[in-house]
This record gives C-alpha cells, structure tokens and sequence, in this order.
C-alpha cells in the first residue's frame, strides 16, 4: 500500500505485465459494462420521462470507461511503455468512482425535484385546452 503512494511507482513507464489484479481488473470493467447496459434496458421498460432526461447519457459513460479500461488492460499485458502506466488505471478508477457519485447525487437529490416539476407540469396541463 505504501509504494502505492510513491509518484515513481505510480509513473512508472514499463510496469509488470503480469501483475496479479488483471483478472479482477477484467471482471470490474465487465461489471461496469454490464451495469451500463442494465441502466439502459432500465430506462426502456421504465416509462419514467424524468429519469430518462436526468441519466439518459450514463449508459454511455459507463460503456466508454469499461472499454477503456479493457484496452487499457490489454496495453498493459502487452507491456506498451506509457498507456501501460498505472496511473491511468487510477484515473480510470477515480472516473468512474465519481461517475458513480454523480449518477447518485443526480438521483437522491435532483430528480425528486424535476419529478415535482414535472407533476406540476402535467397537472397544469390537464386543465388546458388541446
């Protein structure tokens, strides 16, 4: 965990290409794959317009990042000095950390009130004349 810390070890040019995280490394972005891909069939069977508006361009987020992170796995076990750096799997990681955090965020806090909104909208609305 300490040369975790260390910025040579992070920029290190030419890491090990067989470092032992790879295959759980493989299974996260597979995750994050098949989240992405789950959010969108979601959003099609969900007849919620709110939702859809508010997290509709996280589907695809999540499928950039998970293919990223898969090339970045396959340049790193090729051994490709400077895209098989660690720090870009941290910055990947951290990406979708906050990602995560925003899809979050957007749901518990933004999207009670664009419902409301939206219901004030509907209700208005019903009362006027096609």
């Amino acid at each position: 965990m300490l040369k975790l810390l260390k910025p040579s070890y992070i920029f290190d040019l030419t890491p090990q290409a067989d470092f032992r995280y790879a295959i759980a490394f493989a299974i996260f972005f597979a995750l994050v794959f098949a989240g992405g891909w789950a959010l969108k069939r979601y959003f099609k069977y969900k007849k919620d317009p709110v939702l859809k508006k508010i997290l509709k361009r996280f589907p695809f987020r999540f499928y950039g990042l998970a293919i990223t992170g898969e090339i970045l796995l396959f340049l790193r076990s090729q051994s490709i000095p400077l895209f098989s750096m660690r720090f870009f799997l941290l910055l990947l990681m951290a990406a979708i950390i906050v990602l995560i955090m925003r899809m979050a965020y957007l749901y518990k806090k933004i999207y009670p009130k664009e419902q409301s909104k939206h219901a004030a909208k509907l209700e208005k609305k019903k009362y006027l004349p096609h």
